[in-house]
């Protein structure tokens, strides 16, 4: 039954749970990611943008999982208990984040980009039509179609 306090990918008493733990708040879902970030050590997250915006903001950010910029300088891979540990005793060392390689993955990635958007979502905040993506997405296709070697 959906209700008051419940919700469909969590059990009832999911939230309280995690509360009661010891040394955990929970924070109201309209809470600023940057208030967070900026008063954190490190960021924790399986694939979120937050590790994303902690990185930009100069903090380290364990990753559980596999994001698109998971090569981005200043993430910690983890894969496991150990590498979990060995992460967080870097972030108690002092850990930081390399500025210079993160501007150098910033240069990187808008030489290989693309400015456009697969999906209305996506594209909400690009500043461009769905028009001018479907060009610019086309325009690179064919550019790499023609110096492709396996068409020659």
């Amino acid at each position: 039954r959906i209700g008051r306090g419940f919700s469909n990918n969590r059990y009832r008493g999911y939230y309280k749970r995690i509360a009661d733990i010891p040394g955990v708040k929970l924070v109201p879902v309209e809470t600023q990611s940057y208030h967070l970030i900026d008063r954190s050590r490190a960021v924790a997250t399986i694939t979120g943008s937050a590790a994303w915006e902690a990185v930009l903001r100069g903090k380290p950010a364990m990753i559980f999982g596999y994001p698109w910029f998971q090569d981005l300088s200043g993430l910690l891979k983890i894969r496991g208990v150990e590498s979990c540990k060995e992460a967080i005793g870097r972030i108690q060392a002092g850990f930081a984040v390399d500025e210079q390689s993160v501007l150098r993955y910033l240069l990187c990635l808008g030489r290989v980009s693309i400015r456009g958007f697969c999906s209305p979502i996506n594209g909400k905040y690009s500043g461009l039509t769905k028009q001018e993506s479907m060009h610019n997405i086309t325009q690179e296709l064919i550019k790499e179609l023609k110096t492709s070697t396996v068409w020659t």
